[in-house]
Parts: C-alpha cells; sequence; structure tokens
C-alpha cells in the first residue's frame, strides 16, 4: 500500500467534512462563510461525497470512492476527516494505476487505498496542528482502514507520514526544486531545454535515515532525501 499512497498523497488537499447536523451544531447558528476547494464551495448541509462532486479537482477520487462503493459511508453521520487526493496526484500514479485500481476484482485493495486517506472526527489544519503541539512534536491519526498516520510539522508545512515511514511532502519537494534548477540553467545557462533531463527522487533510493536512533523524526535526513538528478547532454559538434 506505501507506494500508491505516497503516490495519491502528492498534492493533498486536505478538507474536512463533516454530517450536516455535526456542522449545524459547531457553527452554533452563526453565520459562517463556506470553505472552498478548488474554487467550489463546501457546504455543511452536504455529505462529503455530494461536497467532493461539487469540487472540479477531485473527479477522479469521486470515481474511486463510487467504484470502491464508500458512498454510503461517507455519507454516514460521521464526523469524517478526508485526506483527499486530487486529480493532479492521481495523474502522477504510473500509467494504468488508477485503471486497474478500479477494477471488480481489485476492489479490495482500493477500499483500503482510500480508507487509509480517511480518519475519524472533523479535523482542519489548525485543530492537527494543536495536536502535533499536544504531542511534544507529533500527532498519530488513526485511519478508517485501521492505519496510523503520524502528522509532524515541516516548517509551515504540515507533514503526513504512513506507518510504514512514507512521506507526503519529499517528492514533490524533489521535483519542484529538480524544475527549478533546469528552469534556471535554461534562463541564465543558456543551455537548450531538450538537453536537460531532471528529476526528483524524494524517498527513492534514500541517502540518509528519515528518523533519528529513537524513532524520532529526522528532518536533516528527511532534507537531505530531497535530491534531485540533473543530466545535461554535451552539445552537438560544429559543423566543419
Amino acid at each position: 500500500m506505501k507506494k500508491v499512497l505516497l503516490a495519491l498523497c502528492v498534492t493533498l488537499a486536505t478538507v474536512s467534512f463533516a454530517s450536516a447536523q455535526t456542522m449545524d451544531k459547531k457553527m452554533n447558528g452563526k453565520m459562517k462563510k463556506n470553505p472552498t476547494v478548488g474554487g467550489a464551495a463546501m457546504f455543511s448541509n452536504k455529505t462529503i461525497v455530494d461536497n467532493a462532486v461539487n469540487s472540479p479537482i477531485h473527479k477522479t477520487l469521486v470515481v474511486a470512492v463510487t467504484k470502491a462503493e464508500l458512498v454510503d459511508t461517507l455519507k454516514g453521520a460521521g464526523p469524517f476527516t478526508v485526506f483527499a487526493p486530487t486529480d493532479t496526484a492521481f495523474g502522477k500514479l504510473p500509467a494504468g494505476t488508477v485503471d486497474t485500481l478500479v477494477m471488480p476484482e481489485n476492489k479490495q485493495m482500493l477500499t483500503g487505498i482510500l480508507t487509509y486517506h480517511v480518519v475519524p472526527g472533523m479535523l482542519d489544519s489548525k485543530a492537527i496542528a494543536k495536536q502535533i503541539k499536544a504531542g511534544g512534536g507529533s500527532a498519530q491519526l488513526t485511519t478508517v482502514a485501521g492505519g496510523t498516520l503520524t502528522a509532524t510539522m515541516d516548517g509551515k508545512t504540515l507533514v503526513l507520514t504512513d506507518a510504514k515511514g512514507g512521506k507526503s511532502v519529499n517528492l514533490p519537494l524533489s521535483r519542484e526544486r529538480a524544475t527549478a534548477v533546469k528552469d534556471w540553467l535554461v534562463k541564465n545557462g543558456g543551455v537548450a531545454a531538450p538537453r536537460i533531463s531532471a528529476e526528483g527522487f524524494g524517498e527513492e533510493n534514500p541517502v540518509a535515515p528519515n528518523t533519528m536512533s529513537d524513532g524520532k523524526d529526522d528532518p536533516v535526513g528527511r532534507a537531505r532525501n530531497r535530491r534531485v538528478s540533473i543530466i545535461v547532454e554535451k552539445p552537438p559538434e560544429p559543423t566543419p
């Protein structure tokens, strides 16, 4: 599950949804502005699924939830918090992965992956940050799938770690670094873009441990694993 979970988490839209009754109680009758996801309003009187359908960046997630027959579960009383993979995140999976996962014979696997992204309770980023502070730097979140996500802060970035130690942040940061280096070489070095191969590795083939000997997160080691590979091909030989 680890590789699929990490890929799904490349771009997270962390949205807290709840049943209409729970949200109404929390609001205490006061009018509050509806939060938005992908530019679309999320309504307190709608379920997770209804709000996801309204989101323009969670179309693949809606299809997956439907195929896994989790619609009724997520329309239940809740509340639930969904760390919702966006269409962009699904798009970064290896070609054919989503088509394979939604096949009827892979329903159990798909259900496990999706419910690993759901935790009981209504948690937004502030609530999770509060738990992290109370926990001395980390917070344990139990997923509906029965797994554990560890929440930590990397500066102002909320980082989720699965039970096998995979990060939801290193790979995208590695890719951003690789793109930044390539853009700099093109703009300032005069190197033609087709000659540059830039790739971010994240935690693939790590060069340092992500945890210290006592099991705590090692931000220095994690930063070292935000590695990139930049290969610049030799320019063509001048024509005599």
